[in-house]
């Protein structure tokens, strides 16, 4: 979440820093797209290179997007089976990393998003998203387990005000025990 504190954290000159060094790959990355998207449309042509850009991005956002929402899923049905889900920050880390390379013009960063939804390579995205939020996913983890518990009693409460009569149990007397009558 934006705050003022955390807007302002980002004028520190460490932070400043930390910023243009991330965002130096990113740049590369688009240098290279752009150059194939050149050397591409001088062989086959602008509107080809066009459409097929724009053909591979729409389809890698559908894939990524596609990704999250099962990851998502399976992130809420491991909260709710009580187990702490720290592989599934990582995969959804990596799906979300996807769909942000598949935002890029070219092939490139389409090959690289990719990669990201493939099982063997998202370790590596998905482990310095999630160690870098880690503080924000431990809360996340927290919001789900209350969020499932309060869906439980909801449930249960639902349950419990639709059969309104107590369960008979068969077998049990009313009489105390010891006090000599039997069946």
């Amino acid at each position: 979440m934006l705050t003022i504190d955390s807007l302002l954290s980002f004028l520190k000159p460490g932070n400043a820093r930390a910023i243009l060094f991330w965002l130096l790959p990113v740049s590369m990355l688009l240098l290279l797209d752009t150059y194939t998207i050149i050397v591409v449309s001088e062989l086959f042509g602008a509107y080809l290179t066009l459409a097929v850009s724009a053909t591979v991005s729409l389809s890698g956002v559908f894939l990524s997007a596609l990704s999250l929402n099962r990851h998502q899923r399976l992130l809420r049905r491991a909260v709710f089976l009580s187990g702490r889900p720290d592989r599934m920050y990582r995969t959804i880390a990596a799906s979300f990393t996807a769909g942000l390379l598949f935002l890029g013009p070219g092939g490139a960063t389409a090959v690289l998003g990719l990669l990201c939804l493939l099982p063997v390579f998202r370790v590596v995205p998905g482990y310095i998203l999630s160690r870098a939020f880690r503080d924000q996913l431990s809360q996340v983890y927290e919001y789900l387990k209350m969020e499932n518990a309060g869906h439980v009693s909801a449930t249960a409460q639902a349950i419990v005000q639709e059969n309104d009569a107590v369960p008979e149990i068969r077998g049990k007397s009313d009489d105390a025990p010891g006090s000599g009558e039997s069946d």
